[in-house]
């Protein structure tokens, strides 16, 4: 036998060698850290209860006016308040002398930190919208920074740029700087996470890509939405929180030494003897003989490709009528995908019961789904599941319109 290419090298070197997948495991850290920070806005965001702060000499019931919610349900009003004008007439305004959150002592968030509410409650959720134009902007330019010089070199340094920003994040005490970090957030997450997943891709042969980037790649995820719930339980206070999520990035340090760079990318870029390298290491910790034949058609690949190579963007893509095809259709489904599957996850911590309780249970019941749908789609293909899923997916949605706004008994940890 002889290797055609860097796939092929993989397969002879054993499909689930011990080599590949200590490396797979650990850049599966990138999927647990990409939760942390995409959903964190569900917890440093949180909206505590307040109310207008109002005069000593007034009690509540005299200063706080008492209004129905959406649901019916009668409450103190949180934007408005009585004043009362030189005659005593008592007249409905809004809050003149800002708010007060009961909570404040047990349950700090940004909210509470800079009175995100009432008429500024939109910049709320302008933080976690400019994370996703950051990661938008990140996964386009990182890309081709990864391409062109290694992807090893971009991960590490995203995963740099991300433990810095969390930092400053933690520190820094200006809403709109605040702002700014969450835009260079969502840069870097998009350059450890892309890459990672690139890096993981290429770790693994074809048939091999379905466990190492789609179960296992999952189940990272969805374990870090349970570690952020845990995390926000234990952590009320939402600078300290922002901490606890950035600084177990700083142990992928030791991944200079640990994570080889992309063997696909040294060969595309002509480096032979360090690709060769890697071989050798990945057969001697596999237990795998390598001979020189296969070493020698690695060269001849590494050969042909430097012939062959010439610098190519992502607009390459729509060159090519079946590729410009693909890339529109699947493109779609990912936005349809993202955009549901966000828009659950960063509303999940808002339904009725133990927002905790109820968040980690939203990523821990999708481990065994990761698993019986990867059995799926080795079993019907990739497009029938693509397909039956958006369409059960529709329907579940629509069916969720008419369901009652009101619950009788809320899921609580008791």
């Amino acid at each position: 036998m002889v290797v055609r290419n860097v796939d092929e090298m993989w397969m002879r070197l054993g499909p689930f060698g011990r080599y590949q997948w200590r490396i797979v495991v650990m850049l599966l850290v990138s999927q647990i850290f990409w939760a942390f920070h995409v959903l964190s806005s569900t917890f440093l965001a949180r909206a505590p209860p307040y109310h207008c702060s109002f005069l000593s000499n007034y009690t509540f019931n005299e200063s706080i006016p008492w209004v129905e919610d959406k649901n019916g349900n009668l409450g103190p009003s949180k934007c408005e308040m009585y004043v009362y004008n030189s005659s005593g007439e008592r007249l409905q305004a809004p809050c003149e002398s800002g708010w007060t959150y009961p909570d404040f002592n047990k349950h700090h968030s940004i909210i509470s930190e800079w009175n995100l509410v009432c008429q500024d409650a939109f910049r709320s959720g302008l933080t976690t919208s400019i994370m996703m134009a950051g990661i938008m902007v990140g996964s386009w330019k990182v890309s081709e920074a990864s391409d062109n010089f290694g992807r090893k070199l971009v991960y590490l340094s995203s995963t740099l740029l991300m433990f810095v920003v969390g930092i400053l994040m933690a520190v820094l005490t200006n809403y709109w700087v605040f702002i700014c970090l969450r835009f260079l957030m969502g840069v870097a997450m998009a350059g450890f996470g892309v890459t990672g997943y690139v890096m993981r891709t290429e770790q693994l042969p074809p048939n091999e890509r379905i466990y190492g980037l789609f179960v296992f790649g999952g189940m990272a995820w969805n374990l870090g939405i349970a570690i952020l719930a845990l995390l926000a339980f234990l952590i009320q206070d939402w600078r300290y929180l922002q901490l606890a999520l950035t600084l177990p990035a700083l142990f992928t340090v030791s991944y200079y030494w640990l994570v080889p760079e992309s063997v696909h990318w040294l060969v595309t870029h002509g480096r032979y003897e360090e690709a060769e390298a890697i071989f050798k290491k990945a057969a001697q910790v596999n237990g795998v003989t390598l001979e020189d034949e296969y070493l020698q058609a690695l060269q001849h690949e590494v050969s042909k490709v430097e012939t062959q190579r010439k610098k190519m963007t992502v607009f390459d893509i729509f060159k090519h009528p079946r590729l410009r095809v693909f890339t529109l259709v699947t493109g779609y489904c990912w936005f349809v995908c993202s955009a549901v599957y966000y828009g659950i996850a960063l509303i999940i911590g808002k339904l009725p019961g133990n927002p905790y309780l109820v968040f980690a249970l939203f990523g821990l019941t999708q481990i065994p789904i990761d698993l019986i749908a990867a059995v799926f789609v080795t079993r019907f293909g990739r497009r029938i599941m693509l397909c039956v899923n958006l369409v059960m997916g529709g329907v579940f949605l629509l069916g969720a319109v008419v369901l009652p706004t009101k619950t009788s008994k809320p899921l609580t940890a008791d």
